[in-house]
């Protein structure tokens, strides 16, 4: 295994928003407020642009949308609730936060029967796209993501994990099994970022983040 290739520095503004990395005029520290919350958390502040913020205190709109997010529907032209769904959306969440893998929440919704927007099969980046729209925040990197790291107060790319990041991209592409990917990098005694052994749950995990399945 020989992974390689350039990188280029993807460079985190301190005062930019942390989502969007906006650096507009309406950037600003605001208190996150979830659309469903299983605790009463306090609230935790983050730098947002106006766009961003809309995520977390995300109402319904007058205009009605070609098609409504998952726990709602269109009725003469107006959203409406779905409790069910909404329900599902808090399982979700709660499943998440207790430590649950994506492959297991879908496992869950799929004995305890719950509905999808399609009355389909649950598939692990539906689960995935249902909690980053109502955890934003979850898709953003920070220091303690596989592939990136802390300088000056900023997050950068970590050259030699992003070699490695892009040869388990690769890999996984080719077919190769999250098993197999976290042996062959055992056995090519590459640490994780504590510097531990690789698990094929710690190897799916960081593969989701990057949109890879």
């Amino acid at each position: 295994m020989k992974p390689g290739g350039v990188v280029t520095a993807m460079v985190y503004n301190p005062n930019a928003c942390i989502l969007c990395n906006s650096t507009a005029d309406d950037v600003e520290v605001r208190l996150v407020y979830p659309r469903h919350r299983t605790t009463d958390e306090t609230p935790t502040a983050r730098r947002l642009c106006e766009r961003c913020n809309a995520q977390y205190h995300w109402h319904p709109s007058p205009s009605t949308p070609a098609r409504p997010s998952y726990g709602y529907r269109t009725v003469n032209g107006r959203l409406i609730k779905k409790p069910a769904e909404l329900e599902t959306i808090k399982r979700i969440i709660e499943l998440r936060h207790a430590g649950t893998s994506w492959n297991k929440i879908v496992g869950v919704l799929e004995s305890e029967r719950r509905p999808t927007a399609q009355g389909g099969a649950w598939h692990v980046q539906t689960v995935i796209n249902i909690y980053r729209r109502e955890y934003p925040e979850s898709a953003a990197y920070s220091e303690t993501c596989y592939g990136y790291a802390s300088k000056a107060g900023r997050v950068i790319e970590d050259e030699r994990e992003q070699e490695v990041l892009r040869w388990m991209k690769d890999a996984r592409e080719e077919g190769a099994s999250f098993t197999k990917i976290a042996n062959a990098l055992n056995d090519h005694q590459i640490p994780t970022k504590r510097g531990k052994k690789w698990y094929s749950q710690t190897v799916a995990t960081i593969l989701l983040r990057e949109g890879v399945c």
